[in-house]
């Protein structure tokens, strides 16, 4: 098993672990919010109109959906964005409701558009195409759902290139030349990720979960036989030897299968343990829950179905009330406990609420409140303990501390031990954990990244770690296409084999 099982699959070992040492530094790109909120404009509403303001928040209302509807600019005039109930995107004018939804053939809208989000109106762009279904950099469900896009080629030093939707009116991909090149060596072999295969989600998703599963037992069956071909007494009694006689660790006398039994007994677990962890990855058969909330629990903690006439002071009004020290690049409505708020952001970590039915300011809700209401969450399970978490515990946390602290914690003693992590910020359930998320933390995160409480945060120690083991990772692969290579070879052309 482990013989045939190898020569299928050393070469996709020896790819993985090349280009998990290459993510550790880079990833796939992509756009994320923080980047998004740096670069576009402040908005400016003279005037939001009253009608149109409604009319957006009744789309809000039945898309059901949290962080749907968001005002920001496009090509210098405030616009409404949100998503419907078949997750199509649309875009308004906030002024006067004129649809900023352009046809497929509008290039000269998302030029405007590119040149905005590059904050240069003389920026050299190249049209490279209208995007129908993804291409290699295009893959992810939420810049898929809004094809068709509109592909600009930046003339710069970066090699810039930034997709375009039309039908949102929004910059919804950035990449350079020199993140395109890295996930070459990274995100794409490691994740098996050529367009070809990826945009068949569900086969992707199988693929990767049945080589991830072979390649654990192709593992486990050589850890088997390295510990049992293992001579762990140094001086044994052998027939024509004479006694005390020193004998080799290992009873191979090839160069390669002589090495391939020792860096298996040094790196075979950590082998092991990264391609299940990498199963785990893929969630097989949803066996972990999501760590949102439910359609049950959002609807419980904002107090019912969104109610847009609740929002009786204007966004235009909410913009005024936020002061000249803050400069909100993007609104979104949102409900707590009944009470309609209007949620400015002025980057991803800076934001602040107005209650849109009395029109105060705050920078946060207060933590007393959310701990009052954490109950409303599960009705029928007992709440064991409340606090307030001012530093990352071991499910809520971010290497890059990009989450918000403090947040509310609530544990409920139900049977999942389900917990929920509250954000007074935003007002809104930054997390939920239960018992098979809190396994799938460990055994994806935690065995794949080395993420480990008292260990992901030590650099360069957890860097260098890695580095070695991925290194002794590939040497073990590379020793196993070798002896691969050579028993295929042998048995194509029926030569023997030599099996030492």
């Amino acid at each position: 098993m482990h013989l045939w099982l190898g020569i299928g699959l050393c070469v996709l070992f020896f790819s993985w672990f090349g280009s998990g040492i290459v993510m550790m530094y880079s990833g796939y790109p992509n756009l994320t919010l923080r980047e998004r909120l740096d670069t576009v404009p402040v908005i400016r509403c003279a005037p939001c109109a009253p009608s149109v303001t409604a009319e957006a928040l009744q789309r809000r209302a039945q898309a059901d959906a949290p962080s749907t509807l968001r005002l920001g600019m496009a090509d210098g005039v405030a616009v409404w964005r949100w998503t419907d109930s078949l997750g199509r995107h649309h875009a308004v004018q906030a002024a006067d409701g004129t649809s900023r939804s352009a046809p497929a053939s509008d290039t000269a809208m998302t030029a405007a558009l590119a040149r905005e989000f590059l904050r240069d109106a003389t920026a050299p762009l190249r049209y490279a195409g209208t995007l129908e279904d993804s291409d290699q950099w295009t893959l992810t469900r939420t810049v898929r759902n809004q094809m068709p896009l509109h592909r600009w080629e930046v003339d710069d030093a970066l090699g810039t290139r930034l997709y375009v939707s039309p039908r949102a009116a929004d910059v919804v991909h950035h990449s350079t030349r020199g993140e395109r090149l890295v996930a070459w060596f990274g995100a794409i072999p490691h994740w098996i990720y050529p367009w070809q295969l990826r945009r068949h989600a569900d086969l992707w998703a199988w693929i990767v979960i049945v080589l991830s599963a072979v390649g654990t037992i192709a593992c486990l069956a050589g850890l088997a036989i390295g510990v049992w071909q293992f001579r762990w007494r140094r001086r044994l009694r052998q027939r024509g030897l004479a006694a005390g006689t020193p004998l080799p660790r290992t009873p191979y006398r090839g160069f390669w299968l002589r090495w391939h039994h020792l860096l298996g007994l040094a790196f075979g677990f950590t082998t092991c343990t990264w391609v299940f962890s990498g199963m785990m990855s893929m969630n097989p058969l949803e066996w972990s829950p999501s760590t949102g909330p439910s359609r049950a629990e959002r609807l419980a903690w904002s107090g019912g179905d969104f109610d847009a006439s609740r929002f009786a002071v204007g966004v235009d009004v909410a913009l005024a009330l936020l002061g000249t020290d803050f400069a909100a690049r993007e609104i979104q409505a949102i409900q707590v406990d009944g009470v309609p708020y209007w949620l400015a952001f002025a980057a991803a970590s800076r934001t602040r609420l107005v209650r849109a039915d009395s029109a105060q300011v705050m920078d946060a809700l207060p933590m007393r409140s959310l701990a009052a209401r954490a109950p409303t969450l599960l009705p029928g399970a007992r709440l064991h303990r409340v606090d307030t978490l001012a530093r990352y515990d071991a499910y809520y946390y971010d290497t890059e501390g990009l989450l918000p602290l403090p947040v509310v914690r609530a544990a409920f003693a139900d049977a999942d031990a389900t917990t929920f992590y509250l954000n007074p910020r935003t007002g809104q359930v930054a997390r939920k954990m239960v018992t098979r998320s809190r396994w799938n933390r460990w055994l994806y995160v935690g065995l794949h990244d080395f993420d480990l409480p008292w260990f992901g945060w030590q650099r360069p120690l957890w860097d260098v770690t890695l580095i070695v083991l991925s290194l002794g990772g590939m040497a073990l692969s590379w020793t196993g296409i070798i002896i691969g290579w050579r028993w295929a070879r042998a048995v194509a052309t029926g030569t023997t084999a030599h099996r030492r």
